[in-house]
């Protein structure tokens, strides 16, 4: 019966001794096995279990027979076998008491052993999706573009990883790419602007992954001993197919309303619930802050990440206030402002908004 017992201190070993010299590869390989040797020992022990039990009925079944048959009155005699079979009765439970003992010991072995092989490295979950789009467009000159079948291939690869009951981190990466070639014409003045931080994984454009999210997510059910749940995060912020632009691709809405809000952005963000302490359901109010641009020169420039004079930082900042919602219903508010917005500036643009003008002028 000693068997359970090393095996609990070989999973002990593993689990909170120094493996420096292994791999995580080799580290999770050991857990494993220990947890299947475990997992048989288990299963024997139960068998043992269920073996003795049957046998413990038997004979009860067997003295209830007995009984039956025997005269109402008993003599002394017969108390005494009474006192030798509750006896053996204990003995039995003495001898089930242990290998329950065993059981319990050897089950949260396997939950150690589950949590180290399983609950605390990264989660992968993959969302693909293929689209192809018929799309017409009356432009302000009257003239007309269009492109009856326009492809695309969309992959999302989500992370997630838990490192603490309070502290997790999630991520994503994307990639979306139109079937044949790059997106984009050579010379088109607005060329640059597909490639631009706030949209890179929004647009069908080249065959490279990149991050679109990846951030630390702290959550708590109390603030400063107060009943108000909060959570805070801080990285690469989902921020894009927002509340009711999610709609249009069946994804789960992030947090900012899609038609004011719908850009890829690095920041912080800070959640507070307001359900306990006002009884209405769903209300909280949520900070968010981030940099949309950091004009920095490069890192092999004659002044590695100095600020670039032709154009400052750009932040944003903001504020979501629901005052009610119970899942499929509800009123949302918003609020944000950003500094420092960018603009095209190019003769090119300029001559196109003079004809666009004096077509106009025409027109009226």
């Amino acid at each position: 019966m000693n068997k359970p017992l090393l095996l609990s201190l070989a999973a002990a070993t593993v689990l909170t001794g120094s493996l420096n010299a292994q791999s995580m590869y080799e580290r999770i390989q050991t857990m494993e096995l220990q947890m299947k040797q475990m997992q048989n020992e288990l299963t024997t022990l139960k068998s043992q279990k269920s073996s003795v039990v049957s046998e413990s009925e038997e004979k009860d079944e067997d003295e209830d027979e007995t009984e039956n048959e025997e005269p109402e009155s008993k003599n002394a005699n017969s108390q005494e076998d009474d006192d030798e079979n509750n006896d053996e009765e204990g003995e039995d439970e003495d001898e089930r008491e242990p290998v329950q003992d065993q059981i319990d010991e050897i089950q949260e072995s396997i939950t150690e052993l589950n949590k180290g092989t399983n609950g605390n490295h990264l989660k992968f979950g993959v969302d693909y999706r293929f689209a192809i789009d018929n799309m017409q467009y009356k432009m302000a000159d009257s003239s007309e573009q269009g492109n009856d079948t326009f492809m695309t291939n969309r992959l999302w690869i989500n992370m997630d990883w838990k490192a603490t009951n309070n502290l997790s981190f999630r991520g994503q990466l994307a990639y979306n790419k139109a079937f044949g070639a790059r997106s984009g014409v050579a010379g088109n003045p607005a060329n640059g602007f597909d490639t631009f931080d706030w949209i890179t994984n929004e647009n069908a454009y080249d065959d490279v992954v990149r991050v679109r999210s990846a951030y630390f997510l702290y959550k708590n059910n109390t603030f400063f001993e107060t009943d108000i749940p909060w959570t805070f995060s801080i990285g690469r912020r989902p921020s894009t197919n927002g509340h009711l632009i999610n709609l249009r691709d069946d994804d789960g809405a992030a947090s900012p309303m899609g038609h004011t809000i719908n850009v890829e952005f690095d920041g912080l963000s800070s959640k507070f619930g307001l359900e306990n302490l006002t009884g209405v359901n769903g209300m909280y109010v949520k900070l968010c802050a981030g940099r949309g641009m950091t004009n920095a020169s490069p890192k092999f420039s004659s002044t590695p990440y100095s600020q670039n004079t032709s154009n400052p930082d750009i932040d944003l900042i903001g504020l979501i206030f629901v005052p009610w919602t119970n899942g499929q219903y509800g009123i949302a508010t918003q609020y944000y402002y950003a500094n420092n917005l960018i603009d095209m500036s190019s003769t090119g643009g300029l001559i196109q908004l003079v004809e666009c003008i004096v077509q106009l002028q025409t027109l009226l």
